[in-house]
This record gives structure tokens, sequence and C-alpha cells, in this order.
């Protein structure tokens, strides 16, 4: 303890001190807290398994729930998640909903994510020897083992972005933004940046329609100092309003100038809110010829202009589709006959027809080691 401190004391970046990780309790980190303070009573200390001897409290992988109910006591030591979101898989959990109690409540000062990086290990591939994928537990022929469990970070292996990275990103970004209440071009900027005023950034709009940009601009520089908020309008258009169309503002926050860690117009926080608009339904389809229609117990036939069709009730599924006298979908077995006074022939089906076949992706919980 006395080595680490004493390395990193002079290390801005560093704010708090931990006395390790899963490691019980006892005197020595009683001794450890000492000498630690001897040395920099500048910065708190944490060690998640003897909050009482530590300036924070903490735990690791608490719900949303109990989470809130630390958030609403009264305490002199705020309260810390030294791990949270468990980054294993596609996805960081409930993340969005972490963040909603924490920005609610002072006492409440954030989480680690578990983990930053896949820890997989470049490995050949038998045969292609200039080609490689990155191996874990169970690949170097070691038993026992905790197969992936390594494989639990926001980035791969050789530090690429995931989807998980990206949700993370989102919702850590330090601008908020959403509609002023009754407003459909008035939007509330909150600036939750310690030390930049979001005049620093460059500000754009878009306006989509059903996926497709139709308007766009630039806003200008937003001087807003932070801990603050403001309201802007976002000059669009009027709009010809087409229906049964979706439309979407998009707002934009992006880096001025090159900095060390990312490029001009690197995106550091965005927002997508739905426009409210009154858009009629879309119209209803009309036949362009006289369709036929005959219900028979469990089956109905459909009948138009170069087409035959046939649904199950009882299945909900259709049972049979005939284009231009090619047969596109069949059930295992159909009876045809003859009706008087038709020319072709009647369509009864008897089996299930074309069902839905879904499937998620497995998951670790779904493994049997």
């Amino acid at each position: 303890m006395v080595r680490m401190v004493e390395r990193d004391k002079n290390h801005p970046s560093i704010i708090i001190w931990s006395m390790g990780n899963e490691a019980g309790a006892g005197p020595n980190f009683e001794a450890c807290y000492a000498a630690a303070k001897a040395i920099d009573p500048t910065r708190p200390i944490h060690y998640e398994r003897q909050n009482e001897i530590a300036d924070i409290e903490s735990v690791m992988y608490p719900s949303v729930e109990w989470l809130e109910e630390q958030g609403r006591k009264k305490s002199a030591k705020p309260f810390f998640m030294c791990e949270y979101a468990h980054a294993m898989g596609n996805a960081v959990g409930n993340l969005q909903e972490y963040w909603d109690v924490i920005e609610k409540y002072p006492r409440l000062i954030g989480g680690c994510v578990w983990d930053w990086v896949d820890q997989g290990l470049a490995k050949p591939i038998p045969g292609q020897p200039d080609k490689f994928f990155f191996a874990y537990g169970g690949d170097f022929g070691d038993f026992p083992t905790d197969y992936n469990f390594c494989i639990n970070g926001l980035t791969t292996p050789d530090r690429r972005v995931t989807a998980k990275l990206m949700e993370v990103k989102k919702v850590y970004q330090y601008i908020d933004i959403k509609w002023v209440d009754g407003s459909n071009d008035k939007v509330q900027i909150k600036n939750k940046f310690q030390f930049h005023n979001l005049s620093e950034f460059d500000a754009s709009w878009s306006l989509s329609e059903d996926g497709a940009i139709i308007q766009s601009g630039v806003l200008a520089p937003v001087d807003l100092e932070p801990g603050q908020s403001t309201a802007i309008d976002i000059p669009y258009a009027q709009l010809r309003v087409t229906p049964g169309a979706v439309y979407f503002l998009r707002l934009e926050f992006a880096l001025r100038a090159d900095e060390l860690w990312a490029k001009r117009g690197h995106i550091i926080a965005w927002e997508q809110m739905s426009l409210p608009f009154a858009a009629t339904a879309a119209p209803m389809a009309t036949a362009s010829s006289p369709l036929l229609v005959d219900e028979s117990g469990d089956d109905v036939q459909i009948s138009g202009k170069g087409f035959d069709l046939a649904f199950d009730k009882k299945q909900g599924t259709i049972t049979r589709l005939v284009y231009d006298n090619q047969e596109v979908i069949a059930s295992d077995a159909f009876v045809s006959r003859i009706r008087r006074g038709r020319r072709r022939p009647e369509m009864v089906a008897h089996g299930n027809g074309p069902l839905p076949n879904f499937f998620r992706a497995p998951v670790d919980n779904d493994l049997q080691f």
C-alpha cells in the first residue's frame, strides 16, 4: 500500500485510493488505511470489503432498487459501485436505469464497468498461419478452466469498438438533450461537464422522414456553462406531413478541433427525438380486381386475378399460395375438388403451412459445462 501511494501520488488522474479487491477484512487493512493517509491525506480511500474503515461506502452489482435506497440514505459517506454492468456477452445490462438513479441522488457517485477489454490472446488458426483468432480458456488444452469468463470487456482484445462501448458512451454523455415540454421545435440542453462550456463544440441537427434525412442544419455555438441549462430553437422548415410517415429530430455535438484522443468532428453527445406530428394513417390498400372469399370450417380461400390463397384459421397460417399458376407455398397435404359453378379447383388445405421458427442466440446461462 505504501509503495503504491508513493509511486502514484503525483498523478492527477488518480482521485481515489483502493486497498484491494475481494480480500476480506481485518486489522491489516486498518493499518493500510493509516499508512496511506499518513502519506497522502488529500484523497479518499475505498475498500468494498470493509466499508466501516473506508471514506466511501461501496458494493458490487446491486440492483437498481437497492441502489436507490442507498441514494435516499443520509450519510456523510458517498456511495460507489466498485463493480457493476458486467460487460460479458453482447450487452451491459440495464445501464440507463442505473444512471437515472445515480443522477437523481447526490450521494451516489457512479460505478466501474467490469471490464474494459476482452482478455483474449491471438492464436494462429490451424493450417492458416497468417490468420489468427482470439483464444481464451480451454483453447490451450487447459482444464479446469473458466472458458470465456475473461472475454468480458467493452472492446475486443485488439481494442476495436463494440456495440456495448457505444451504449456506454451514449449513457455516459455529458450533454442532456430533450424536448421542452409541449414543444416540437424547442429543445432543452443541459451541460453536465465540470469544466467545459458547450460553445467549445459544434452543434448540428437533422430531420428524418422514415429514416431518410429531409432537412439539416448547423446551430450557432451554444454558450452554456457547466451545470447550466437552456432552451434552443431548431429552425426546420414547415413540413407537409406524409400520411403514415414517422419523423425524428437528431441533435449532435461534435469536437471543433483535433484532440489527442479523437479527431475534429468526433461526436461527443447526441439525441434522437420523435416529432409528435399528427399524421393521418396511410391509406389502406385496395384490390385492383374483385376478390372471391370462401370459408369452410377452419379454411379460408381467397381468389383474385392471377392468384389463389388459403388460410387455416385455427393455425393462423397460410396453407397455400399460387401466383400465375405457380405454386409458391404448399402444405404437406391438399385435396383439390371442382365446386359446382367454378372453373378452377377449390383449394382445401389440410396441414399447418409455414410456421414461425423463433430463435435467439444462446447465452452463457444456456451452456452446461
